[in-house]
Parts: structure tokens; C-alpha cells; sequence
């Protein structure tokens, strides 16, 4: 008898995940808004820089870093540890909750960066190079064809009615 994906302890890292990406989504919000209201520019403009996102995938990293440091340093399976303490380490879930829901939640930019560093750490110059290069074309390919299908360009209307046309 197989093991089903739905088990308790499966649950449970779900739900880590659903409530560290909700309070993540807020806290991008708020440090982008906040930062990009600092930097003196509206949001999202198209003449204005865009400090907030930057910000906001610069500190995801440096999280990002800080968290898969310890998390290496417990030793795979052991947990991350509080503050280097032996003894007292965080479960999966509460790993699931820190990486892939809060710091997921706030920038999946610190994933594409922490599985670039250990591309490089491995020496998998050719795989970084693919992966970085792909990574920036195709997302820029797939933001460009998004905003293309939703403005009906070259006949793709599905977009436009399945989103309706409030849209810009």
C-alpha cells in the first residue's frame, strides 16, 4: 500500500505554506509600497524605477540566504535551528511555513537566487548559465505573450474573455 500525498503531515506543510504565502503577499506589499513611497515615485509607473521590487528581492535574498544557511548548518533532516541552538530545531512544517510560504509569499526571486548560488557552488557553470539565461527569456517571453493574449494580439482573444474587459 502506497503512501497517499494527503497525509497528515502533508496537511500540515500545505497549511504552512498557505499561511507563510499570505503573510509574505502582505509583507511584500507593504516594504514595496513603503519603499517605493520613500524612493519619492508612484508604483509600477512607467517612468518610475522600480526601488520597491528591488527592495523587496534584495531582502528576500539576503532571508532566503540567512534561513538555507542554518537550515544547512542543522544538517539535512534535522531541522533549522533556533538561533544555532542545538536541540531546539524547527520541524518541516515550520520550514515550509519559513521558505516556501513566507519568503515564497514575499519574492520567488530569492529561490531563483538561492538555486543559482548552488548551481555555482557545485561548479554547474553550464546548467547556471542555462538556468539564469532561460529563467530571464522565457519569464520575459511569458509576461510579453500574457500581456499580448490579454490585449488579443495576433488573434489571441481567449484571455480577453476569460478575464473580461476591465483589464488594461
Amino acid at each position: 500500500m502506497t503512501q497517499s500525498a494527503w497525509t497528515e503531515p502533508a496537511l500540515l506543510k500545505g497549511l504552512a505554506v498557505f499561511v507563510g504565502a499570505g503573510a509574505g503577499g502582505v509583507a511584500r506589499w507593504l516594504v514595496g509600497a513603503g519603499v517605493q513611497k520613500w524612493w519619492g515615485s508612484a508604483p509600477a509607473g512607467p517612468s518610475s524605477f522600480p526601488m520597491g521590487t528591488l527592495a523587496v528581492n534584495v531582502t528576500g535574498c539576503l532571508l532566503i540566504g540567512i534561513v538555507a544557511a542554518a537550515l544547512l548548518e542543522g544538517g539535512a533532516g534535522r531541522g533549522l535551528r533556533v538561533f544555532g541552538e542545538p536541540g531546539r530545531e524547527l520541524g518541516v512544517s515550520w520550514m515550509s511555513l519559513l521558505m516556501v510560504g513566507v519568503l515564497g509569499g514575499y519574492t520567488t526571486f530569492s529561490s531563483f537566487a538561492l538555486e543559482s548560488l548552488m548551481l555555482a557552488r557545485h561548479q554547474r557553470w553550464g546548467a547556471l548559465a542555462l538556468y539564469v539565461g532561460l529563467s530571464n527569456a522565457l519569464g520575459l517571453l511569458a509576461v510579453w505573450a500574457g500581456w499580448a493574449a490579454r490585449k488579443g494580439w495576433g488573434g489571441w482573444g481567449l484571455a480577453r474573455g476569460l478575464l473580461g474587459d476591465r483589464a488594461g
